[in-house]
């Protein structure tokens, strides 16, 4: 086993256990089974969230890799917005934060992680920085999918945390191809991973390609160009992915189905839509929340 591989072993088993046996284990909810409460939960995201945060600027004050900042910066983004939708519904839900025995040794198991990654720099850091990402979000997902959903009372607190799961798993899969890109030495590969999209027909997405007659967004550093497009009628709408992670387009409503969706547009490939109601659509990506357009049919 090569250095690199047993260094990796010893970050994934620490930030599995650290994440997956604080919250298995809160010493306040131990005479309800162990199970945390919604409070307790709240406490839990927003201290995972402000973790992610906290690596991520870090990363960005110390990688000169543009993969490793650009990764960084969405972790910053995506968990900051998480932060103000989970503060946001606590107060709706007029839920108060509740420190455990959980999101308190998450913490202190973060500042030694901080303290390690503060120590390193170069190439060191870089990777040991994005091992880590892959540990701690494969850990993060396994928690909440496990522990934290099973366990929420409350059913929109629970419906937040199965909307979350995929942007976990869309940091997960971009971490990965980071790692992957830092191990050879090379760029992130052309094809990213995840389910393929979908066009208007049912069918695969084309390759990205130059379609004279077609009103097209570019998808670039997590950003759809141009944030408002307007078309008219009968329009056709594609949506070019130039990012190393996959993608949607879908229209930004709740309680009813989207008048559009992508599905995931994957790296190097597009989606269409043909334009047939009239008025205003306001759209995201599910994977990146924080990512927003509108469109406009005349």
């Amino acid at each position: 086993m090569s250095k690199i591989s047993r260094q990796r072993g010893v970050i994934s088993l620490v930030v599995m256990a650290s994440v997956v046996l604080a919250v298995r284990h809160p010493a306040k909810a131990e005479a309800q089974g162990g199970a945390p409460s919604d409070p307790q939960i709240v406490r839990i995201v927003v201290a995972a969230d402000n973790i992610d945060i906290d690596y991520g600027k870090l990363a960005t004050s110390k990688t000169k890799d543009k993969q490793v900042r650009d990764f960084a910066q969405q972790m910053i983004a995506d968990h900051s917005s998480v932060q103000k939708s989970v503060n946001e519904l606590a107060a709706k839900l007029n839920v108060s934060p509740e420190d455990s025995e959980t999101s308190n040794s998450l913490k202190a198991d973060a500042q030694q992680m901080m303290q390690k990654l503060q120590a390193m720099k170069g190439k060191q850091f870089d990777r040991a920085y994005i091992d880590n990402e892959v540990a701690y979000h494969q850990a993060v997902i396994n928690a909440t999918k496990n522990v934290l959903i099973p366990n929420a009372q409350n059913n929109e607190l629970k419906s937040a945390l199965q909307g979350a799961v995929p942007l976990f798993e869309g940091h997960l899969q971009h971490a990965e191809r980071v790692q992957s890109a830092i191990e050879a030495g090379n760029g992130p590969r052309s094809r990213a991973s995840g389910g393929q999209a979908r066009n208007s027909e049912g069918t695969a997405p084309r390759s990205v390609s130059t379609i004279p007659g077609i009103v097209t967004v570019v998808i670039r550093d997590f950003k759809f160009d141009p944030f408002t497009v307007t078309v008219h009628q009968g329009d056709t709408v594609q949506w070019m992915n130039h990012d190393n992670v996959p993608h949607t387009a879908t229209e930004d409503v709740e309680g009813k189905k989207p008048v559009f969706d992508s599905g995931n547009i994957n790296t190097g490939t597009s989606w269409h839509y043909v334009a047939q109601k009239k008025g205003s659509y306001k759209y995201v990506c599910t994977l990146h929340p924080n990512m927003q357009g509108t469109l406009i049919v005349q």
